[in-house]
């Protein structure tokens, strides 16, 4: 296994990437609702009272924002760099720099390359994650897909495990970062890569690996779970960029204030 920088990576024979087109249809949904709500006091006669006019201020500024962040997210996911699996010669190489960051210093490792052999396995995983309900406890449920891969020489290397620890806590030169984390290590030492269809990225590697059947595991009753599942759980939905869930897990783990959650979701979300 070596870390290299983007830079380093040579041109793709294959590669799969992420497609964010639902963030472009939803961006511009909402900065459409956006623009109308700000645009209905011309048209309106009684929008344009000041008990109107505040509400529909803050209210299409909100969409507007997310419509932003949506579009935003649709860019990024065109960058010649938001690819998660590349194959060039006899070597595989995953990505764990999210296409969200990709205004991290050049400078730094982004990717993980593999020789054919070091591969030995790999299985569709998909993985239910429990979030807090609308109306109060953890009833909502947040289903996460990834390729598990399994490495011939046994549990990832550590060197790996530290390079994706120190991506987490990186920040870009305005000091801000997306935690979401395409490539993590699971307990067991397998490669856990983050994507929206793991049949099609582990069929890529299907000529150098054994590629087993789907695997689905149900999360346990969040509210049941021990101090250090729940602590488990909440780096699980960060790592799957759900910040204020995993804070609020995080929060119910350790008892304490939201804002020590905030900081201990902010410092260490791998």
């Amino acid at each position: 296994m070596e870390l290299l920088r983007d830079d380093q990576v040579p041109n793709a024979r294959v590669e799969r990437r992420e497609s964010a087109r639902s963030h472009l249809f939803f961006g511009v949904l909402l900065t459409a609702l956006g623009l109308g709500a700000a645009a209905l006091p011309v048209f309106v006669q009684e929008a344009r009272s000041f008990f109107a006019l505040a509400p529909l201020v803050v209210i299409a500024a909100s969409l507007l924002l997310v419509g932003r962040v949506g579009i935003g997210s649709f860019a990024a996911s065109r960058d010649s760099r938001a690819w998660l699996v590349r194959r060039a010669g006899d070597r595989t190489y995953l990505r764990f720099r999210s296409f969200h960051n990709r205004r991290f210093d050049p400078g730094t490792p982004t990717v993980a390359a593999f020789a054919a052999q070091e591969l030995a396995w790999a299985r569709p995983l998909v993985r239910t994650l429990q979030e807090p309900g609308a109306e109060g406890g953890w009833t909502s449920t947040l289903r996460v897909k990834h390729v598990e891969i399994g490495l011939a020489a046994g549990p990832a290397p550590r060197e790996l495990s530290e390079a994706i620890v120190a991506e987490s806590k990186r920040r870009d030169s305005r000091g801000a970062r997306t935690n979401h984390q395409p490539l993590s290590v699971s307990p067991a030492g397998t490669l856990l890569l983050e994507t929206a269809r793991p049949a099609a990225v582990a069929a890529l590697l299907e000529d150098i690996v054994e590629v087993r059947e789907e695997v689905v595991v149900d999360a346990h009753d969040f509210e049941r779970m021990s101090a250090g599942q729940k602590s488990t759980h909440a780096r699980e939905l960060a790592r799957s960029g759900r910040t204020i869930s995993a804070v609020a897990a995080k929060r119910e783990a350790s008892g304490g204030s939201l804002a020590d959650a905030r900081d201990s979701i902010g410092r260490d979300p791998a």
